[in-house]
């Protein structure tokens, strides 16, 4: 009964954990700073915001960050997606116990994945003041 009762509750936590859209879900965090206070963060996939910015976004989702400021060059950063340690353990998980379904799952939406960078900060740089024509500012 005793080895009955262990088997029953490794089996129940191994499930519960195995699967990555479960334990981890589908969307991650990126944080955004930058030298400039008050910046404006935008992304492609529709983010509008000032520094210091915390971005949700889609595990599955690849995007470009710019960070921009009146009088400053803006700079944009790729936010690329990748399978994490975790995330591979939960498809793993799923691999031993869902079969191909719990794997599908996750492949879908993206649940093993993990956002690169998550932790951005920019550096932005002063634009030199034009000059006319007749050499003046």
């Amino acid at each position: 009964m005793k080895q009955q009762t262990i088997a029953i509750a490794l089996a129940a936590s191994t499930l519960a954990s195995g699967c990555a859209t479960i334990a981890r879900g589908t969307t991650d965090t990126v944080h955004v700073a930058a030298n400039v206070p008050g910046a404006t963060v935008t992304t492609d996939h529709g983010y509008h915001g000032t520094v210091p910015a915390v971005i949700e976004a889609r595990r599955k989702d690849t995007f470009t960050v710019t960070v921009s400021a009146d009088g400053y060059r803006p700079q944009s950063v790729f936010v690329d997606n990748k399978i994490s340690g975790k995330g591979g353990l939960g498809m793993a998980g799923n691999a031993l116990i869902g079969g191909v379904i719990g794997v599908g799952i996750d492949a879908v939406s993206g649940a093993a994945m993990d956002h690169y960078p998550v932790d951005i900060y920019v550096t932005l740089e002063r634009m030199e003041p034009e000059k006319t024509a007749s050499g003046s500012e």
